[in-house]
């Protein structure tokens, strides 16, 4: 193993591809998943929860916290994190981060006051935000071209796995005591010295100085578009898993047998999705995107507007996977457009409209379904808006296209050549 890498620090650059191996990449893939379990563990628990904070004044509206607070430190510390990662180098944060999960994740086994275990679930969102940003940076400075965009896929892929097996591990350990399922936040201990002795630092702190000050200027406006691309799309990401139960109950449909079925194949959906986004990497950008937006539209019109389970299950199927595919192209887009001097706070800034996007998601479709009585037509007016987006993007690329194709053309080839010389003689 080259974690050591003496030739890497001293020179100052990220080590090659083929010698990083595949054991800090799966090292980074499973802190990943730590996030992941700031919401998903939990959500279980909250009757429990509340019920043996019953006599709390307000209870009803602060258990409810203990789910949301992690999601929404993410979103507000991510960029900071970001800039973090630039300046001062990921490892050090990175481990820092996983012992402050570990003992903020695992405080209300022995914390009985509500409010004190609201406060340790502001600090899991605090080592979350580091987590996952550190994470993605260094899967971005250890590999390059196609390897780095399929581990960039399988973030997503595991993640999402990640989120579904917490889910039922949560629900199960819950049975008896509600306080049972946050001996997993421990975990996290025993990958820290693994990482410690596995991941390196890819910029030496004098070469990191060095780097900063003569780094080229922040592209600001290709970060800003591709972060409200990701809040768009991550709105539409999360509209099936918090909107499928009441959708299916306005159906008719009571059985949590079927919810379960629909919830399990979005999540099979969005695995694939993730996974095959490296077939697309030759495509531009704008084109993929507009295919993706189309998917999650198409998908979100079928389950609004179908009254049988098998359409409704086909547009689950078709909006997932566009969800899927988004996410990590997105992601490798930034990591290939910045350098290692500013992929901190591009990572960073990405996380943070990611999980914005999933905060909103929920409130957008609550005042769209109030000012339409129905949650089919708020869907609708969702799906509407994907496709729209779908439509500029798919613009963009023919128009790109053929700009291309102008540049190519022979007469354009022999206006740029340089002029024929003739010999006098």
């Amino acid at each position: 193993m080259a974690h050591t890498a003496p030739s890497v620090m001293a020179s100052g650059s990220a080590p090659r591809p083929s010698t990083s191996g595949s054991l800090p990449g799966l090292l980074l893939l499973i802190g990943s998943c730590m996030p992941v379990l700031g919401a998903v563990l939990i959500a279980p628990l909250l009757p429990k929860i509340q019920s043996h904070f019953s006599t709390e004044p307000h209870v009803d509206v602060l258990v409810p916290i203990l789910l949301t607070a992690p999601a929404l430190m993410i979103a507000l510390l991510a960029p900071f994190a970001g800039s973090i990662v630039d300046r001062f180098g990921r490892k050090k944060l990175l481990l820092l981060a996983m012992v402050l999960y570990a003992i903020a994740g695992s405080a209300p086994l022995w914390l009985d006051d509500l409010r004190q275990i609201i406060f340790s679930r502001v600090f899991v969102g605090l080592a979350e935000a580091a987590i996952m940003t550190c994470c993605t940076v260094l899967l971005g400075d250890y590999y390059d071209g196609a390897r780095r965009d399929r581990y960039i896929g399988l973030q997503t892929i595991c993640t999402t796995v990640a989120g579904t097996l917490f889910f039922i591990i949560g629900g199960a350990l819950g049975e008896g005591d509600w306080r049972s399922p946050f001996w997993i936040y421990l975990i996290s201990l025993l990958l820290v010295p693994l990482m410690f002795r596995v991941l390196w630092e890819p910029l030496a702190p004098e070469t990191r100085t060095g780097e900063m000050a003569r780094q080229t200027p922040m592209p600001w406006r290709f970060l800003l578009l591709v972060c409200l691309i990701t809040f768009m799309a991550a709105l539409l990401f999360f509209v099936i898993p918090v909107q499928l139960g009441f959708l299916f109950q306005q159906r008719g449909i009571e059985s949590t047998q079927i919810v379960g079925i629909g919830m399990g194949l979005g999540c099979a959906m969005n695995a694939v999705g993730a996974a095959s986004h490296r077939w697309f990497r030759k495509m531009r950008e704008s084109s993929v995107l507009a295919l993706c937006f189309a998917l999650s539209g198409l998908g979100l019109l079928l389950l609004a507007n179908q009254q049988t389970l098998p359409g409704m299950l086909v547009g689950i199927t078709i909006c997932s996977f566009g969800g899927g595919l988004v996410l990590p192209s997105l992601l490798t887009w930034v990591m290939r457009v910045l350098d290692m001097t500013q992929r901190g706070r591009g990572a960073g800034l990405w996380t943070s409209s990611f999980w914005i996007g999933q905060f909103v998601s929920p409130l957008v479709l609550m005042l769209l379904g109030a000012a339409y009585g129905r949650l089919e037509v708020a869907i609708t007016w969702v799906a509407l808006g994907a496709l729209g987006i779908s439509l500029i993007a798919f613009c963009n690329a023919l128009t790109a296209a053929c700009a291309a194709h102008r540049e190519k053309r022979p007469e354009n080839l022999l206006e740029e050549a340089p002029p024929a010389r003739f010999d006098s003689k």
